[in-house]
């Protein structure tokens, strides 16, 4: 057998130019194999070597490598929100976030959860009818009159791009408004949206409350599930009859925008879910959600933040490391 001498390396800081991501691995074979892994990430502005042992390596490693590289990580972001998150839709890798398990109220954001609940309870071709109780709901723009009459699909359509309220309750009115919030809450919990509570379809109520990380799984549930969700987003206009519903959102013709649900009250202030497609590689875009939650500015907050990862970061596949508090060793 052979030994390879390996010196105990101590903490070294080593001053580089920000961006770069090294991972060294050195085993040591000694009747059987042993692991040494020295891991690098950033301090600040130093590059910083730290020593991981044997069976802390590989799960520590695989936490730790991250398929994205950020090119001007000292760089701040003026945001406005409370919270905000931008995850990889597909291999779920955050990005960058702040406050992203902190609670708040969540306005309009809440209709993603009514479309949800409509389209795995209701058959979507059946026919509902306006109630007065919903044509009174605030916000209503006198579209949907008492005693309407539309097929529960078509529903989405006013829900989704005008966020209207009255349509979140005919939705939920249709099979029965209490059972309708229970499904909601009980959807969220399925969905592991454990900080997640509904008290209205619509989002008017401010007990209307989720985080950043539980909006992020009910983002990719429906577009790995209901697509078509965030299709009827995009569209500018829809006619159906003699009604037409307009997309309020003002983020419809942003660069890399494929679609979303924004939302207001004063309690929550503007808040907002949306899919991005930017091209952070010279072969290939990446989908990523963006979660705002008590924006001052959500249109600024969204170009600010949208901006910076299209500029500033790279995807490379496994090459880097971002540093976690979780995972540096005590040194």
């Amino acid at each position: 057998m052979f030994k390879v001498p390996i010196k105990k390396q101590k903490k070294r800081q080593i001053f580089l130019p920000i961006g770069i991501f090294l991972a060294m691995t050195v085993v040591v074979s000694a009747g059987l194999f042993a692991w040494r892994v020295f891991y690098y990430s950033f301090l600040g502005d130093k590059f910083v070597a730290y020593e991981i042992r044997e069976e802390q390596a590989n799960k520590k490693i695989e936490e730790n490598i991250s398929n994205y590289v950020f090119n001007n990580s000292s760089r701040k972001v003026p945001v406005t929100a409370g919270s905000y998150l931008i995850s990889d839709l597909n291999t779920e890798e955050k990005l960058i976030g702040q406050n992203e398990n902190k609670v708040y109220p969540i306005a309009s954001v809440s209709k993603l959860m009514t479309a949800l609940i409509s389209l795995e309870n209701y058959n979507q071709e059946a026919t509902a009818t306006v109630s007065r109780f919903a044509a009174k709901t605030y916000g209503n723009k006198n579209k949907l009159k008492v005693g309407t009459n539309m097929r529960v699909g078509d529903l989405l359509y006013p829900l989704l791009l005008e966020s209207s309220n009255a349509s979140a309750e005919v939705i939920a009115e249709f099979g029965g408004r209490d059972i309708f919030l229970q499904k909601m809450n009980d959807r969220a919990k399925s969905l592991g949206m454990l900080d997640t509570h509904f008290d209205d379809p619509s989002g008017l109520s401010p007990g209307n409350v989720s985080k950043a990380t539980d909006l992020l799984k009910l983002v990719n549930y429906l577009y790995q599930n209901k697509k078509f969700v965030f299709d009827i987003t995009k569209e500018k206009k829809h006619k159906i009859g003699r009604l037409t519903w307009n997309n309020v959102n003002n983020l419809i013709g942003m660069n890399y925008y494929v679609g979303g649900k924004n939302g207001y009250t004063d309690e929550a202030n503007r808040t907002l879910v949306s899919l991005f497609d930017i091209p952070l590689s010279k072969t290939q875009n990446r989908l990523v959600a963006l979660v705002l939650l008590s924006s001052g500015d959500r249109k600024k907050d969204t170009k600010s933040l949208i901006n910076y990862i299209a500029n500033y970061v790279t995807y490379g596949g496994k090459n880097g490391f971002v540093p976690s508090e979780l995972s540096l060793p005590k040194t």
